[in-house]
């Protein structure tokens, strides 16, 4: 192979040569002042030397430009490898409860854009007391970026604010946040601090598990906004707050029907809630209603005994004809409701009705049994 190689490679340069001497033809360049002539075989030479230095140039370049890259990718690895480390490190730190070393190592990795978001969204969360000097820098720095970014702001700093007792700014701040199950946790806070209870109501079927999500300390700052109320409005719109354990304490209840100015809004209201949560409680409750309705009440659990005789339906057909004074059917209606379903709730008003018509051993005997 090589000598065939070196065999064509004669005849190539032969053939060449032949031709270049028996025709070797010219070529003239002239520019301005300067000529220069030559044959045509040179110049073709030429060209091709000068194509071939360019191509040697283009490879050169490459090299030193992609040595350049090559640092360059190296170096921001670098810096990214770290601020990385200085991220996790902080997290860590905060997770373990030692915020002030966490925060420090979150600052270092502000530096780097891939790792700046999620550093300052743990700088910006957290108690004032706690985070630090560098919360109100983050804080300030998530208020201008991205939308999702200025909501975290908000959400912050209305928890914020509310810790603070300042509910007017909390609410301002909330007012910019959408409805999800995050947000309408605090905004459940913020409102019952501002004893909005519309917006309260309104939204209460929105937050997920409402009831289950709803604090001790949220039930009874609840239960004590009933004082405050000034309107039947705002006691139509606290009613309708009140989770479902507070709807089965029929002396709440009663308290807060008896307060309304208008005794055909509280048998409205009342008659509302028991249409989406009858308990049993509210039944009672709605049957010992102000005597300026029983004529409508009457009716309407008469309407309910038609459509099917249950125990709740029983046990409000006692308390209103016990109400009325007839205390001998109410025991009928009470016994037959208890017959169906043991409830304390049943058994007191029986020892009550009892009591008035002078039994009292059959009263002792039902309150010995709760």
């Amino acid at each position: 192979m090589p000598r065939f190689l070196l065999l064509i490679t004669v005849i190539l340069a032969l053939g060449i040569g032949t031709i270049t001497s028996r025709s070797p033809g010219y070529v003239l360049i002239a520019y301005e002042d300067m000529m220069l002539q030559t044959s045509l075989w040179v110049a073709v030479l030429g060209l091709l030397v000068l194509l071939l230095a360019l191509r040697w140039s283009w490879v050169i370049l490459q090299a030193v430009l992609g040595t350049k890259n090559k640092l360059a990718a190296w170096s921001d690895g670098r810096r990214t490898a770290k601020a990385l480390d200085f991220l996790g490190k902080g997290v860590t730190l905060r997770a373990l409860g030692e915020l002030k070393r966490g925060n420090r190592y979150l600052s270092q990795a502000l530096d780097l854009s891939s790792t700046k978001p999620v550093a300052l969204a743990l700088l910006a969360t957290g108690d004032a007391d706690e985070a630090g000097e560098a919360q109100p820098s983050a804080l300030a720095a998530l208020a201008l970026g991205s939308q999702p970014q200025k909501e975290l702001a908000a959400l912050n700093r209305a928890a914020l604010a509310l810790k603070a007792g300042l509910t007017d700014v909390a609410a301002e701040h909330i007012a910019a946040l959408p409805d999800n199950p995050k947000t309408l946790v605090l905004k459940r806070r913020v409102w019952l601090a501002a004893k909005n209870w519309s917006q309260l109501a309104k939204h209460r079927t929105a937050v997920a598990k409402f009831d289950e999500t709803l604090t001790l300390a949220e039930h009874e700052q609840l239960v004590a906004g009933r004082r405050s109320l000034t309107s039947d409005a705002d006691r139509q719109a606290w009613l309708n707050t009140l989770p479902s354990i507070s709807l089965q304490d029929d002396g709440l209840l009663a308290a807060a029907f008896e307060d309304f100015d208008q005794p055909k809004l509280a048998e409205k209201s009342c008659r509302a809630l028991l249409e989406t949560t009858p308990t049993l409680a509210l039944y009672l409750v709605y049957a010992e209603l102000s005597l300026e309705t029983q004529v409508e009440r009457s009716r309407q659990i008469t309407r309910w005994q038609q459509q099917g005789t249950g125990a709740n339906v029983l046990a409000a057909m006692g308390a209103l004809a016990a109400s009325g004074g007839d205390h001998s059917e109410a025991v009928t209606h009470y016994s037959a409701s208890l017959a169906l379903k043991s409830s304390v709730l049943i058994r007191v008003r029986l020892a009550r009705s009892f009591l008035a018509l002078g039994d009292s051993d059959s009263a002792l005997s039902h309150l010995q049994t709760l």
